[in-house]
């Protein structure tokens, strides 16, 4: 059985995904979305609030 593999079609498929992913996001979060892709981890789950501990000297948030 043969099948027929174009790694062409491929590459421009992945390109067209790339592409609406970052379309989206621009959509999403304006001009500097490439800020708030990459800051995942950074970001304030919904219904996070983070606090400064002065005792352990660091930010601290009542979801983990």
């Amino acid at each position: 059985m043969y099948e027929a593999y174009d790694s062409k079609f491929e590459k421009k498929v992945a390109d067209e995904a790339r592409k609406a992913r970052e379309q989206d996001a621009r959509m999403k979060y304006g001009k500097n979305f490439k800020d708030f892709m990459s800051n995942d981890e950074d970001r304030l789950k919904p219904g996070e609030v983070r606090r400064y501990d002065k005792r352990k000297k660091k930010w601290v948030s009542n979801k983990k």
